[in-house]
């Protein structure tokens, strides 16, 4: 089956004359038709925007300005603007009405066909409403006509896309987020090459989407070789003594404390990076002296109990390596020592509360 060319990234020039001289064409001949060919684009507009009456309210103000903007002289050729005949072939002022329709409602059919098509990108529906209302405001008037500035509402529509596919690669693991940024760049190439071929017209946000999208890959690239490199230089944890406590295996305390980098705080991230864990390991255990304490990811209320009370199993867990119970203070100072934002005594006192729900119960 034959292949269709998709309009997304590039569009034939003749195709779109044609279809604007059509639109123009029916647009004072047929109003039904035209009507027909802008009512569902029209009603997702309003979709969009969340406020039939806002829209409806755009559209009389549009009409006032746009009249208001009519030159004095024309006004004055107008028998119905100086109140003396109400016949509509006396309407001078209504010509301007009309091809004010015209611009007002091509960028929105514009518009709404960009959304649809990249409606991945636009699933928050705040981002929309706003994008809508931006529309509306990058029109102005002058002598009659109805100005559309499509220059600044692509630049805002772009900066809203770039933005959006940044938010959607972070909240992606590396891998998955260079796979994603080079089949979008494979995609984007192929339709230039597309366009080019066959003499189509490469959409605005193509080459600042693939310019935005090469940075991020070599981005990636970069930290996945860094983390590796990371990875080579970890240590291997036997190879050291537990400072912490002689008797105790060095694999207990990772293997308790691994967690905090296989859980996710309430915010979607993991409460510690591997990076942060080999140091938190390195300087608690290991006594790998001039390392900084590191911080826990945490939401702002609710898991600092969460996170305590995994130090509090893990002195459940292991002071008998010490031969006795009466060792709280240095389990304590395991988190307080090692991590900013803790105070032992508060801490000590709060070490044996259980949250309503522990780590390992997290997603």
């Amino acid at each position: 089956m034959l292949k269709e060319l998709d309009n997304r990234f590039s569009f034939s020039m003749d195709t779109v004359i044609k279809d604007v001289n059509l639109f123009i064409e029916n647009f004072d001949d047929n109003y039904e038709y035209i009507n027909l060919l802008i009512s569902k684009p029209v009603d997702l507009f309003k979709k969009y925007l969340g406020d039939d009456k806002l829209y409806d309210d755009w559209l009389k103000y549009i009409s006032q300005e746009v009249h208001a903007s009519i030159t004095k002289e024309e006004k004055e050729n107008c028998k119905v603007c100086r109140g003396i005949s109400k016949l509509e072939e006396d309407k001078i002022c209504e010509k301007y009405l009309r091809e004010a329709d015209f611009e007002f409602y091509l960028p929105i059919v514009l518009f709404v066909g960009l959304i649809e098509a990249n409606e991945h990108l636009f699933k928050s529906k705040e981002a929309l409403q706003s994008l809508s209302y931006k529309l509306f405001v990058n029109f102005s008037f002058e002598n009659g006509k109805l100005i559309f500035d499509a220059n600044n509402f692509d630049s805002i529509f772009l900066t809203h896309i770039i933005l959006t596919i940044r938010e959607n690669l972070k909240d992606m693991g590396d891998k998955e987020a260079l796979l994603e940024v080079t089949e979008a760049i494979e995609e984007l190439e192929t339709h230039k090459l597309i366009a080019k071929s066959a003499n189509r017209v490469l959409s605005n946000f193509v080459n600042p989407q693939l310019k935005f999208l090469k940075k991020q890959q070599k981005f990636f690239k970069e930290k996945l070789k860094n983390d590796k490199s990371k990875d080579k230089d970890t240590c291997n944890y036997s190879e050291y003594k537990n400072l912490f406590c002689n008797s105790m295996p060095i694999e207990d305390a990772v293997n308790h404390f691994k967690i905090f980098t296989e859980k996710n705080s309430k915010n979607g991230k993991p409460f510690l990076t591997e990076t942060q864990f080999d140091i938190f390991i390195k300087k608690a255990f290991c006594g790998i002296p001039n390392l900084k304490k590191q911080k826990f990811n945490m939401a702002p209320k609710g898991e600092s109990t969460l996170v305590k009370y995994r130090f509090r199993e893990f002195y459940e867990s292991y002071y008998q390596y010490f031969g006795t119970g009466h060792v709280l203070d240095k389990f304590v100072e395991l988190l307080t020592d090692n991590f900013v934002g803790w105070d032992f005594k508060n801490v000590k006192v709060n070490f044996n509360k259980k949250p309503s729900k522990t780590i390992q119960l997290l997603k």
